[in-house]
């Protein structure tokens, strides 16, 4: 009887000591895991919100047909540039001008920024801004009369691809036939595609919606009507006949 009322207090001490060193760490380690499981599954639930919303967006890209060429015509991916020539030496034809000039040039080429992070939701290379669109000029001489110069100026306003004039000048070419030659220096924009990855972060899945109302404005800038406007012009036909 007294053995057996000393072998209750040793095991209730074994006991003790068994929870106290393998059955509490083991429950506080599958705490932790249990955290750790929620944080994750958290994250994942982020992630396949974010992947649907990317897809989304690819879906909206690849359904918006039309106006994604016409937004890929005015920004293209590349130079292009013997079409940008063939298109300017067409209207050079069409306008009746004598094309005497008709060359490109390089620009300083410009980065896009991007950074690095390293981060345990990402772990890879993120662009975090739009690629920096490069760009080539274009020297552009043609002669002839005042309003087939300003003809050209309207046409090229109107080009399907995304172009800028630097410059202009318009001088006497013959003060007997009162012919004029134009030096127009243009800038001709393309943003090559990026084969970095976008930031998950980024705000455009935030809505999981492109914006291509930028197809719009670029119909509507091409079927407006340019007018060459000149210091000193208004109301005059010709500016430079006295």
């Amino acid at each position: 009887m007294k053995i057996k009322l000393l072998i209750m207090p040793i095991l209730l001490v074994l006991i003790a000591v068994l929870v106290i060193w393998w059955i509490y760490p083991g429950y506080q380690d599958m705490k932790i895991k249990e955290s750790e499981l929620a944080s994750a599954n958290a994250k994942l639930a982020i992630i396949k919100e974010k992947n649907i919303k990317a897809e989304k967006l690819l879906d909206t890209w690849n359904n918006s047909i039309e106006q994604r060429s016409i937004i890929e015509k005015y920004i293209p991916e590349q130079k292009q540039e013997e079409d940008v020539i063939g298109s300017l030496n067409s209207l050079v034809s069409e306008t009746g001008l004598a094309l005497y000039d008709l060359s490109v040039s390089a620009t300083e080429k410009k980065n896009a920024s991007s950074v690095r992070e390293n981060t345990a939701e990402t772990e890879i290379d993120a662009v975090d801004s739009a690629p920096t669109a490069e760009s080539f000029n274009v020297a552009l001489g043609a002669a002839g009369d005042y309003g087939k110069i300003k003809a050209l100026l309207g046409k090229i306003g109107s080009l399907k691809r995304f172009n800028s004039i630097s410059s202009l000048k318009i001088s006497s070419a013959s003060e007997q036939t009162g012919a004029l030659q134009s030096d127009i220096a243009l800038n001709f924009s393309y943003i090559k595609r990026t084969n970095s990855a976008i930031n998950p972060n980024n705000k455009i899945f935030l809505t999981g919606v492109f914006d291509i109302g930028i197809a719009d404005e670029i119909t509507q800038k091409l079927l407006t009507d340019i007018k060459a406007t000149i210091i000193g012009s208004s109301g005059r036909e010709n500016p430079f006949v006295k």
